[in-house]
């Protein structure tokens, strides 16, 4: 492939400096290669695979049937009325993945790390997501800590 030159003027000697802009090198297809190295690339891959797969429980599996606190699930979304009120902002959504049980809860939010106020509510198993509020006001950061959850008896 045929180079290209930039000419970037004179220097403080008079000379003139020549800056070569070349195209990067081709790479090599895979279509060379013969031996070991396919056979090795496909079995790593598999043991890899493997390896990071096979032993992770799912996380249901993982929880304790006997905690609410394991059952409640925090998440940011994208909203425009918290992006409005500040730059980055999402909304926080508490959501139920229990598939049976109503979870009482005590929520306490904090603006810039200080306690703000508590918030108490019940939410019901495959309920949409409650949402708590922005994670962002004004700039600074607003959060939720959990400090009580219990089942609800039926």
């Amino acid at each position: 492939m045929p180079s290209t030159y930039l000419s970037t003027g004179s220097v403080s000697n008079s000379m003139s400096c020549k800056l070569a802009l070349r195209t990067p090198p081709q790479r090599l297809s895979r279509q060379g290669r013969t031996g070991w190295q396919p056979w090795l690339t496909t079995i790593l891959l598999s043991v890899s695979l493997a390896v990071v797969v096979v032993p992770h429980a799912s996380a249901a599996e993982k929880r304790d049937a006997s905690k609410p606190l394991d059952w409640l699930r925090f998440e940011t979304v994208l909203d425009g009325r918290c992006q409005n009120l500040s730059e980055g902002g999402k909304l926080i959504v508490m959501h139920n993945d229990h598939p049976s049980r109503t979870i009482r809860y005590r929520l306490l939010r904090l603006y810039v790390d200080r306690p703000q106020g508590l918030m108490d509510g019940s939410i019901l198993p495959g309920e949409p997501a409650q949402k708590l509020g922005c994670d962002r006001v004004g700039g600074r950061p607003q959060s939720w800590q959990v400090k009580r959850a219990q089942f609800v008896s039926e």
